[in-house]
């Protein structure tokens, strides 16, 4: 698991702009929270760390600035935007690292996903299975990234989910029909 961990937070990490000692202590929150399996710590552990530190990410603040201009949220950016805690920046800071926590977890769990599928498929041979894009937020899929999930279908996996900060799509292997 520990491959999937590491591969799954360097993705995500990577759109983070944070010094070196910061991100080896979030891998060490992540993989402490992970353990046993309580996202709740995982974002309790990140909140008091990044609480109290300088960072950035630009890829979180490029997506707000996208659904903010089409006015359309995903499920996991709801409650940041209702307009009772609009004017509550230390409540959207909490949310923005617990989304952050979120988003690798999610990214670990698609490098896993991806791992056990390329082993089945060695196993049992491609023909009679096809890689599958599922969406928890599909419309925000067909508006913001047309074609990805043909492009998954046809085997093409050189974009994976997350897609976007909290995205809740998964890439997964499923029987040909």
């Amino acid at each position: 698991m520990a491959n999937f961990v590491k591969e799954g937070f360097d993705r995500v990490m990577r759109a983070v702009v944070a010094d070196g000692p910061i991100k080896t202590g979030l891998l060490t929150d992540f993989r402490a929270g992970n353990d046993g399996g309580n996202i709740r710590e995982i974002e309790r552990r990140f909140d008091a760390r990044l609480s109290t530190v300088a960072w950035s990410w630009p890829w979180f603040d490029e997506w707000r600035h996208r659904f903010a201009e089409s006015d359309r949220w995903p499920y996991m950016w709801q409650h940041y935007w209702q307009s009772r805690v609009a004017a509550q920046p230390e409540y959207l800071e909490r949310q923005r690292r617990a989304l952050l926590a979120d988003t690798i977890l999610r990214a670990v769990t698609q490098a896993r996903e991806l791992a056990s599928g390329r082993s089945a498929l060695r196993q049992l041979g491609a023909e009679d299975f096809r890689w599958s894009l599922h969406t928890g937020d599909g419309e925000f899929h067909d508006v913001y990234l047309p074609g990805i999930g043909p492009a998954i279908a046809r085997g093409d996996l050189s974009r994976l989910p997350p897609f976007f900060p909290g995205d809740r799509s998964l890439v997964s292997l499923v029987p040909r029909e």
